[in-house]
């Protein structure tokens, strides 16, 4: 057994049970005044027009050198709920309302408050939902709104597109007077003197010096590479030693590479290595007397003569070749030693007239380079200019790119208040939590029972042994079991139940120990009860040298316990009269 009572659920279902006539009222008056309330209640139609963000970067057309600051992320899409939402806006929503007949009683304030403007989930459509009575009024305002909002856009950006054109239409101005003065200024040097255009000559000059003097290495590497081959294929003709070109293919870099290539030779190799092959099939198995070897040599042998023949003609041709080759290679060398000279000698003539006219080419030079930069800018600022203006037809024409209307709002509308089904079910849920609590709170006052009563049928039916505790005094005598003096101790109870008795005496008490209890029914023709109780805690009471002890019955007469409950019910729980 607890220090505490406990909440028992079947006493309280039972109390309920016997004021259910009070809980439904209870619960009707609750439920119908909600459902009253619902049903008189103004239904609220909300209207939605959405519009389309998308990023600030396409403000002006593709390639355009000319953008417009940009405001990114959350930061612009939280700027323009707020702009929605500005006076600017709505009191121009409000005026194009008016003209069509409606929210002519409606001011800013009024407006704003029936306004709710968020973003369809993550994403950058925001919506203008407007709240009304009736729905007409609703979509017309809902549209104004976010025409409103388009159209302050599309003036804000014309505007910004008229700046921009005023702003370079007169730089422009400018920088054309600079490039006509810097005109001038260089057609003056120009008809003073020549010579300061001399330097672009220079790299002319010397990048075909270059080009010479590459030729030039070029073909010394080719003569070198002539010369061995010719010398080569001079001893292989002087000596007949053509091992080195037989029968291997003949290779090399210039075009007489094709005489190796011809098909009677090849076919004239192949005749060879095959001879050589059947040869020494012959010597494998035959001697050298045997006649078909020897018949096979001469084959091979005339062969051989016939292969090498033409290899002496071919390396006869490549000889020639080098040689005619050769000569080419050094004319050209020739040739284009003269040229450099040539070259060489005109680029000291330019050295020694720019050094002449150092000074005056630095000036030119500097009015040049301011020259070309204006005309680069002068460039820029004309395609910036071009650029607005198709942007501006844009716009007259077709409206901002990034903002559009993606979704008027449109009848019919849906209701979002009074939302009937949530506030049936608050009301019922409501009822029912007020209806419990009167059955619970109700009481009547009724005389206790007597002895001789009888229980009602109705309280007959409750479980009874699970009564919560009661704090009634009672005196209480009580006996250690097992003790065989019998002494008798005194105490009185704190709380007592059908199932333990919560005792205060002046015995400090072991937890565990069994007493036989005796529990004086007051005020009851002086009945009492028998019981055996088990000690479950102990206390310190808060009066001193006093001890509080939880006992719970551990054998207890049926009928005892019954003469119990039926005085803690007539006590407490049965309606008293005065």
């Amino acid at each position: 057994m607890e220090a505490h009572s406990e909440l028992n659920i079947s006493e309280i279902c039972g109390v309920i049970w016997k004021r259910k006539v009070i809980l439904l009222i209870l619960f009707s008056i609750v439920f119908f005044s909600v459902l009253q309330v619902s049903l008189l209640m103004p239904p609220i139609y909300r209207a939605s027009a959405k519009v389309m963000l998308s990023a600030p970067d396409i403000f002006f057309p593709s390639g355009s050198t000319l953008m417009e600051p940009k405001i990114m992320g959350t930061a612009f899409l939280y700027t323009q709920r707020e702009i929605m939402e500005s006076s600017f806006i709505l009191n121009e929503a409000l005026e194009d309302a008016r003209k069509k007949g409606v929210a002519r009683d409606m001011d800013f304030a009024t407006l704003k408050s029936k306004l709710h403007v968020e973003y369809v989930g993550n994403s950058s459509i925001i919506a203008a939902n407007v709240d009304h009575q009736n729905p007409k009024e609703a979509v017309i305002l809902a549209n104004a709104i976010s025409a409103a909002f388009i159209n302050y856009h599309l003036n804000e950006k014309k505007e910004l597109v008229e700046q921009n054109l005023d702003i370079i239409s007169n730089k422009m101005s400018v920088l054309k007077k600079e490039i006509a003065d810097l005109e001038t200024k260089l057609k003056e040097f120009r008809d003073k003197d020549q010579s300061v255009f001399y330097q672009s000559q220079v790299h002319d000059y010397l990048y075909s010096l270059l080009t010479l003097e590459r030729q030039n290495i070029s073909s010394v590497a080719g003569i070198k590479r002539m010369q061995g081959g010719l010398e080569k294929i001079k001893k292989a003709i002087k000596t007949g030693d053509i091992k080195s070109f037989y029968p291997l293919q003949i290779s090399t870099e210039d075009p007489t590479v094709l005489l190796a290539e011809d098909p009677w030779l090849q076919e004239l190799k192949r005749e060879v290595v095959a001879a050589h092959s059947h040869l020494g099939e012959l010597l494998a198995e035959y001697t050298e007397e045997y006649s078909g070897v020897q018949g096979s040599r001469n084959y091979v042998a005339a062969l051989e003569k016939d292969l090498g023949g033409e290899i002496l003609d071919i390396l006869q041709t490549y000889k020639d070749y080098y040689e005619s080759y050769i000569e080419f290679l050094e004319f050209k060398i020739k040739t284009n030693n003269l040229e450099i000279d040539k070259y060489k000698e005109e680029i000291e003539n330019i050295s020694r007239e720019i050094k002449k006219s150092a000074s005056k080419q630095i000036e030119f030079d500097a009015f040049l380079k301011d020259y070309n930069m204006k005309q680069d800018i002068y460039a820029a600022f004309l395609q910036r200019q071009k650029d607005l203006e198709l942007l501006e037809e844009e716009i007259s024409a077709t409206g901002l790119p990034n903002i559009k209307m993606f979704e008027p709002a449109i009848l019919p509308l849906e209701r979002i208040s009074p939302d009937l089904p949530l506030n049936l079910f608050i009301g019922a849920l409501c009822g029912i939590l007020i209806g419990v609590a009167g059955s619970l709170a109700l009481k009547k006052r009724k005389g206790p029972l007597k002895k001789k009563d009888k229980i009602s049928p109705q309280l007959q039916g409750l479980e009874r042994p699970c009564i919560s505790r009661s704090n009634i005094l009672l005196p209480v005598t009580y006996e250690l079991i097992g003790d065989a003096g019998h002494i008798k101790y005194k105490a009185v109870t704190k709380d007592i139940s059908g199932n333990g008795v919560r005792l205060k005496t002046d015995k400090s008490l072991s937890k565990g120990t069994q007493f036989l209890l005796r529990i004086e029914l007051k005020g009851n023709d002086k009945d009492s009860i028998e019981a055996i109780g088990e000690v479950v805690w102990v206390s310190t009471s808060e009066e001193k040298n006093m001890f509080e002890c939880g006992l719970q019955f551990v054998k207890i007469e049926p009928q005892e316990r019954e003469k119990l409950i039926n005085y803690l019910y007539g006590e407490h729980y049965l309606p008293q009269s005065d």
